[in-house]
């Protein structure tokens, strides 16, 4: 068996390769077997002089060791103090981050002497939003190793109905406990498979940035960090979801991945194009009013897209001796709204998308020799960046994770997916793997064809 880092090393990890140079706000990571019955010690040492103790939650249930999760926090917390309890979001429904439910959260965790978020990555979001406007102390328990936000200081929120990352603030104690993360539902459990694996998509992706001139901040050291964490849970993919060896290799990985976002100060080490086409399929979910799937699972297919853009790119590279450009007639304005009209019609989405993607053309024309110099050493530069999709595929077959859209819950249509994935260069400022394949002339309704064809060598995709 591979041998496992546990996960209170992700920490350590990080500041023994970075020293001093790291900011890392997160100072203490409590995990292991009944970690949660730390929860009164730590409240306790983080809370602010006698301000209250302020536990935020939603309303979906959780199971720990045979009781209600939520009322064994409060009885943790209650040895220090009496909780206000602040509950957000209702029965039935998924909460969501946007600007009417973090604008009551803020107000209604005013003045805490420490704020104890309890739940998803989502609530977490919110909470470190909520910590970061009050500027009070924030201890976060992890439910499940289901994302790998949990970790760093910056929320995805839903603003213009875009999902959009903006900077908050590190939880300052970030507490995982083992028999929470083995209990948590089996569908959270292989989300956050399908979150890892998209270290090595996201980070291909950045690499590729990097190297067209578009994000200087790019730092090799961050993705071997990252992808060692990766390689050492996805050997134990098939004991997930309920294998403690697994669950804490899954969990060490994800946080590795927020750490190294923190570090990094933005999410590019682990979100490229994969994330901008699940992002796409929330915000079309979120437009018509119906739930979308768990974000780890949408982004783990997404990832194997991903991939199998890679490989495509990488062929038509060589057979056609490709020699990328920013277009003069990249797609403007309108064009960029015209693909987001069936989905928001106000056109705020579109405005929102076009402000980051007439960004990220600005950027690649202010350095338009990348190109050439990314040409002349493609094949040698992208072996060695390049995700490998046979590898990614293996990894979500073994956990019995969803490895194509429809077997999503809820299912996403096969149009929905092809939109997603056509447009995701269109989304945001940030240059992902679609992005070359479109300045390249290589993103055509052909070239999708042929990457959801690849996809089905692996019986993946739609």
């Amino acid at each position: 068996m591979t041998a496992l880092a546990d996960p209170p090393d992700a920490l350590s990890q990080v500041r023994t390769v970075f020293g001093s140079t790291a900011d890392v706000g997160l100072r203490r990571l409590v995990t292991g077997p009944e970690a949660l019955y730390q929860l009164g010690e730590l409240v306790q040492e983080t809370r602010r002089g006698s301000s209250p103790i302020m536990l935020l939650s939603d309303t979906t249930p959780k199971t720990v060791y045979g009781a209600d999760l939520t009322e064994l926090v409060l009885h943790q917390l209650r040895q220090v103090d009496e909780p206000i309890h602040v509950t957000i979001g209702s029965p039935g429904h998924e909460t969501a981050a946007d600007p009417a439910t973090v604008a009551d959260t803020i107000d209604r965790t005013a003045g805490a002497g420490v704020l104890v978020t309890l739940g998803s990555g989502t609530m977490c979001d919110i909470g470190k939003v909520a910590s970061a406007r009050g500027w009070f102390p924030h201890v976060v328990v992890q439910t499940a190793a289901s994302v790998n936000g949990y970790a760093d200081d910056q929320s995805v929120l839903l603003l213009d109905g875009v999902k959009t990352t903006v900077r908050s603030r590190w939880p300052d104690v970030l507490l995982i406990d083992e028999g929470t993360l083995v209990c948590a539902p089996p569908e959270l459990t292989r989300a956050g498979l399908g979150d890892l694996i998209s270290v090595y998509t996201a980070s291909a992706d950045w690499a590729l940035a990097g190297a067209l001139g578009v994000d200087r901040g790019y730092r090799p050291e961050l993705v071997r960090l990252l992808r060692r964490a990766a390689a050492a849970a996805l050997p134990l993919a098939d004991e997930l979801p309920t294998g403690s060896a697994a669950v804490n290799a899954l969990a060490h990985g994800l946080t590795v991945g927020g750490l190294v976002m923190g570090v990094a100060g933005q999410t590019a080490p682990s979100s490229g194009t994969e994330h901008a086409i699940s992002h796409l399929l929330d915000m079309a979910a979120g437009a018509a009013g119906q739930p979308h799937a768990l974000h780890g699972a949408q982004v783990g297919i997404s990832s194997l897209v991903s991939a199998a853009i890679w490989e495509h790119v990488r062929t038509r590279f060589a057979s056609a001796a490709a020699h990328a450009r920013v277009p003069p007639d990249a797609p403007g304005r309108d064009q960029v709204l015209a693909a987001f009209a069936h989905v928001d019609p106000t056109g705020a989405m579109g405005e929102r998308c076009w402000q980051g993607y007439a960004a990220k053309i600005g950027a690649l024309r202010a350095d338009p020799g990348a190109f050439a110099s990314l040409t002349a050493r493609w094949d040698t530069w992208a072996d060695g960046v390049a995700p490998r999709l046979e590898f990614l595929a293996d990894a979500l077959r073994r956990a019995g994770a969803p490895a194509r859209f429809s077997q999503l819950t809820p299912a996403v249509s096969p149009a929905q997916a092809r939109w997603a994935i056509a447009s995701a260069p269109l989304l945001r400022s940030r240059v992902g793997i679609a992005d070359l394949a479109a300045l390249a002339g290589f993103w055509t309704d052909a070239d999708v064809d042929a990457v959801l064809t690849r996809l089905t060598d692996v019986e993946a995709g739609i």
